[in-house]
């Protein structure tokens, strides 16, 4: 997720969807009410060392999926969700989906892209 900025980022959350309809929470409450600007969050089982956290300011930077501080109600997804990437390994070609809410009204964001990376371990040569 690049440039992602909101006036209270305490309120909102995001889920990603794959092609079979396996799910992974991303985020639900990070940070407290400093608003985020221009942030960039990678999320990855592999490179994160913790989930985005609850408390303080936000910054840019890679982390693990499955922060969910308050179990928000996504609107038009249901879980439950999974907490990592690894749910997300069935599939991979078709229509992938990011569901991104704002569980209050009253502050506003924006998420100016977004990029789905999928490594897969070398194919070993076959025995000759």
């Amino acid at each position: 997720m690049n440039g992602v900025s909101h006036t209270f980022p305490d309120d909102i959350g995001a889920v990603l969807v794959n092609n079979v309809g396996n799910s992974a929470i991303l985020f639900d409450g990070p940070g407290a009410g400093i608003a985020a600007v221009s942030l960039d969050w990678r999320f990855d089982d592999v490179d994160g060392v913790t989930t985005l956290p609850t408390t303080g300011a936000l910054s840019s930077g890679t982390f693990l999926p499955g922060q969910n501080q308050y179990n928000d109600i996504f609107t038009n997804i249901s879980g439950p969700f999974g907490t990592t990437m690894a749910g997300l390994n069935t599939g991979g070609n078709g229509t992938w989906t990011l569901h991104a809410e704002d569980f209050v009204f009253g502050d506003v964001g924006t998420i100016n892209s977004t990029e789905l990376r999928i490594t897969t371990d070398a194919v070993p040569e076959p025995a000759s």
